[in-house]
């Protein structure tokens, strides 16, 4: 059996989403692999939608006294070392860099999951917002484009090529 890296507490084996994940019923906390929550994240909907799905919510996190740096990894008794999710999420999640597994406190999946969707919210705004500038400047480099090969001294094709083929006559 696998003890939560936390509390002690036997991580009860189970499923979210469809991927497989090792909970602790009694602190919250939750271990899966690196690959299981990028699939669950990119799946989840938020849950006050009529298709949304069930997902652990963020309720109290661990309280400071709790917070230890150094967690062995529940699967492999390692060192697990801390990261900030996405970069620069200002989520700080545990990762095993041998076996691959994360662990997340009690609250961090929602946290993240809620963090991927404004992400993707953003991506899909900027789309929106930036469709017609950036269709308008890629016709624009088009023509740029156009003008250099008609203005070459050489004939198309070939500019890049005379150095090579015609050589220096010594």
């Amino acid at each position: 059996m696998i003890n939560c890296p936390r509390c002690g507490t036997d991580l009860v084996s189970g499923e979210l989403l469809g991927q497989p994940t090792s909970t602790c019923p009694r602190c919250g906390g939750m271990r899966l692999t690196g690959e299981s929550l990028g699939s669950i994240v990119a799946d989840w909907q938020a849950p006050d939608t009529p298709e949304g799905n069930p997902v652990p919510e963020a309720g109290v996190q661990i309280s400071l006294d709790e917070v230890r740096e150094h967690l062995h990894c529940p699967a492999c008794q390692q060192v697990m070392e801390t990261f900030n999710y996405g970069g620069d999420s200002g989520i700080i999640l545990s990762r095993c860099a041998p076996c691959g597994a994360l662990w997340l406190d009690r609250g961090e999946f929602t946290l993240v999951a809620r963090w991927a969707a404004a992400s993707r919210q953003g991506i899909d705004w900027d789309r929106k917002r930036f469709s017609g500038e950036l269709h308008r400047e890629e016709v624009r480099q088009d023509a740029l484009e156009q003008q250099d090969i008609r203005t070459s001294p050489y004939p198309p094709g070939t500019a890049a090529a005379s150095p090579l083929v015609g050589g220096t006559d010594q």
